[in-house]
């Protein structure tokens, strides 16, 4: 989700929407920034971000890779 807060702002807003787990990338000046959260059962591995995407490879419990968000 795109967010104005800062990340330690963003991880309370996580935590509030039941969110254990995010990466946040943060507002630089007045451009936003980028959240994403999950849930435990998914291992969530980050492959690259900048101030414009977050790009994730999302796996089982197992190691199996499920699929990517980007």
């Amino acid at each position: 989700m795109e967010t104005k807060l800062n990340e330690k702002r963003m991880e309370k807003v996580r935590g509030r929407c039941g969110f254990a787990s995010g990466i946040e990338v943060g507002v630089t000046r007045s451009k936003d920034g980028l959240s994403v959260g999950w849930k435990g059962e998914y291992v969530v591995q980050l492959r690259s971000f900048s101030t414009n995407h977050i790009d994730v490879e999302i796996l089982k419990k197992e190691g199996i890779s499920a699929w990517r968000l980007t």
